[in-house]
């Protein structure tokens, strides 16, 4: 093991589980030889597992439908890690902490904190050395591009928005599962007044306060360890995965605490008219306003002003990677919704919109639409070809839809600007474009989109100037 890279030691899974690290499409069935991973570069890295379901055939890995579950950690450099399946809570424990009990989150962090080495004695490094398996180094670039923004400065700004999303546990890791939703309701008051006052009022569903998406009710089930019987009048017989779902604080630590918002209120507090009619349409105020609250507690508010966006642009890494590692249908409704917020902010690209006589002329700043740009065209990358081709719905034609707004809301900033002669944002607005057209060729070749081939009104602008500058210019004619 070298001592640049970490070590993830896992113990107790059992005979054809299935592994799949950093999100990546390839997975491994282990078998009892299989020890862990070795040469982990130093930073993020997530692994993902099911269980392989007793069954009469053959087939090998987890069933159709089986539990995946999921454990993303912070690694530091040299780092080595061990871990044990706890059977009863069917999760990653420390190992050797004994019986099962229940897990303690907290949704805060200091990453400057030092954390509990783990000691591992020469002896013992040699005898698993062979039984480990090396991080492939095809996952490396894909996976270090889909968390750019996590990784930034140590992950200093990552550590704390996973913590405040799944919750870190004592020993620095973070867990949840394909079955993971959000909270019913504000864990406090203070949360549930600062939505009111964000014009997300929210509404009342069963009982419960819900802002965003409608959740299922939470649903009862056991797991039993291997070779148990199942005897409903002995509870004592069986092992149960989760807490009472009307437990509010264990709920509360399995739960994903994804910044909440509606996009069908997406205007500012105590609008009427035309301003409700304008901000639905365009969602610039409600992505501030999201980005706004996904940096409170995290952002301090003296380096705000130079860290608005870095906040959302972590929690849009980690909706996506909580989505294809774990499989988790919550988390790919957000990703969805945030992907939404950023394609329709149209004046906070400095584009025109319906509602507007003239050109914007408003100082814009077309970072975080560049960033986000990049970190999807990274996340869309981890997809499978064949992705979309498996969906039920309508997914791929409401991303494209989302995706042409944003077409279109570029050639409307680039055609403003082009028209009120302001060259201040220039190197913003050539990265701008260079960055949609590499989402664009990357998914004209992984789907066969074809987002398009010239910006329209990047076009007519290209053309004027070739007009005004060549043969077609205008002459000046003395009468």
């Amino acid at each position: 093991m070298s001592s640049a890279t970490a070590t993830l030691l896992l113990k107790g899974l059992p005979g054809r589980t299935q592994l799949a690290l950093d999100a990546q499409q390839d997975a491994y069935l282990n078998n009892e030889q299989f020890t862990g991973i070795k040469n982990l570069p130093a930073g993020w890295h997530c692994v993902s597992w099911s269980i392989a379901t007793t069954s009469s055939d053959d087939t090998p890995g987890p069933s159709t439908g089986a539990v995946r579950n999921l454990l993303l950690r912070y690694f530091d450099e040299g780092e080595v890690v061990a871990r044990e399946l706890d059977r009863g809570q069917q999760r990653l424990a420390v190992s050797g902490s004994g019986r099962s009990t229940r897990r303690r989150v907290s949704r805060t962090i200091d990453p400057s904190a030092s954390r509990v080495a783990t000691i591992v004695t020469p002896d013992v490094r040699g005898s698993v050395e062979e039984r480990l398996l090396p991080y492939p180094t095809t996952a490396g670039d894909s996976w270090r591009a889909a968390t750019r923004h996590l990784s930034e400065h140590g992950g200093h700004v990552g550590r704390q928005v996973v913590a405040k999303v799944l919750g870190v546990d004592s020993e620095g890791d973070s867990i949840t599962d394909s079955l993971a939703a959000g909270p019913a309701q504000a864990a406090d008051g203070k949360e549930e007044t600062v939505l009111q006052q964000s014009g997300n009022s929210g509404r009342r569903e069963h009982g419960k306060v819900v802002w965003g998406k409608s959740r299922p009710e939470a649903e009862r089930f056991e797991v039993l360890a291997d070779g148990d019987e199942t005897d409903e009048g002995d509870p004592a017989q069986t092992s149960k995965k989760r807490s009472n779902p009307d437990s509010t604080e264990d709920a509360d630590d399995e739960a994903l605490h994804f910044t909440p918002f509606d996009l069908r209120r997406s205007w500012p507090p105590h609008s009427t008219g035309s301003d409700i009619t304008r901000w639905s349409q365009d969602k610039s105020w409600l992505l501030r306003d999201v980005a706004r609250r996904s940096s409170t507690g995290i952002i301090p508010p003296s380096l705000e002003a130079n860290n608005e966006w870095s906040a959302l642009l972590c929690e849009l890494e980690l909706t996506f990677i909580i989505f294809i590692a774990a499989g988790n249908g919550y988390a790919w409704q957000q990703w969805f919704d945030l992907v939404a917020v950023f394609c329709r902010s149209s004046s906070l690209m400095g584009a025109q919109s319906a509602f507007e006589l003239h050109p914007s002329t408003t100082p814009t700043d077309l970072t975080p639409h560049i960033a986000f740009m990049s970190t999807l065209r990274a996340q869309l990358v981890l997809l499978p070809i064949d992705f979309w081709s498996t969906q039920e719905g309508k997914e791929e034609q409401t991303l494209l839809a989302h995706l042409d707004a944003l077409r279109v809301n570029i050639a409307r900033s680039l055609s403003a600007a082009a028209s009120t002669g302001t060259t201040k944002e220039e190197e913003q607005r050539q990265a701008l474009v260079q960055t949609w057209r590499a989402l664009s060729h990357t998914t004209a070749t992984a789907f066969g989109w074809q987002l398009d081939h010239q910006l329209d009104e990047e076009a007519e602008v290209h053309a004027d100037l070739e007009a005004d500058e060549g043969e077609g210019a205008p002459v000046i004619v003395d009468l």
